[in-house]
């Protein structure tokens, strides 16, 4: 895991080219990589605002995008193999997940036991962001599963009720910036609609993180 004291810049120039540059370069190593996309990551972060620790873990094998602990904020490698990186909007609407202070994990007591309803206020105030109307239709959808999943295993804790949830659901369908719709919740699923196209992700979490 790398980490850095101070934000720095490397090839600050356009992001998307840079992340397809350094994932044609087949003989550089996933140390070599991550050196690399952490100076673009630093970039991006310090345009938006944020400050602090940011590192790249590249020995994640998870399929998350990215997450936050006291030390500071850690993007997946394997997500920007993956492709989530690859515009600017992306990028700030991950970081600011992150990274933010106002709805961000960077806003929470990391010292507290942490609760899906609380994670799902993250993914909500990432939704409302003009960079979400500009993400891909990937990271929407992404955004809009975890939502559903998060408020669901809330009321399943009993954290809320399941009449909150609704309600909840309601307000994220109405709020976020990405017109993207959750339409139906169930003990399976979380069912998303986008341009009239229907999305299924799984309703059932084991932690809240």
């Amino acid at each position: 895991m790398l980490i850095v004291k101070k934000l720095r810049i490397i090839n600050p120039r356009d992001q998307r080219t840079n992340f397809k540059i350094l994932k044609n370069i087949s003989e550089r190593t996933r140390g070599d990589l991550a050196n690399a996309s952490l100076g673009i990551i630093t970039h991006y972060a310090s345009k938006k605002g944020y400050s602090g620790k940011f590192g790249i873990d590249y020995r994640m094998n998870t399929e998350g995008q990215a997450y936050t602990t006291k030390e500071g904020v850690f993007v997946n490698l394997n997500a920007i193999n993956q492709g989530y990186f690859n515009s600017t909007s992306d990028m700030n609407s991950i970081l600011g997940h992150e990274a933010n202070t106002e709805y961000g994990h960077k806003s929470e007591n990391l010292t507290e036991k942490y609760t899906f309803l609380k994670h799902s206020k993250v993914y909500l105030g990432q939704s409302q962001t003009d960079d979400f109307s500009k993400t891909s239709d990937k990271l929407k959808l992404a955004v809009a599963g975890n939502y559903g999943s998060f408020i669901y295993m809330a009321a399943v804790k009993g954290e809320i009720s399941f009449k909150e949830m609704d309600a909840l659901k309601v307000s994220f369908n109405k709020l976020n910036t990405g017109n993207v719709e959750i339409n139906y919740i169930d003990s399976q699923d979380v069912i998303v609609k986008y341009n009239n196209k229907y999305f299924k992700y799984d309703s059932y979490r084991d932690d809240p993180y």
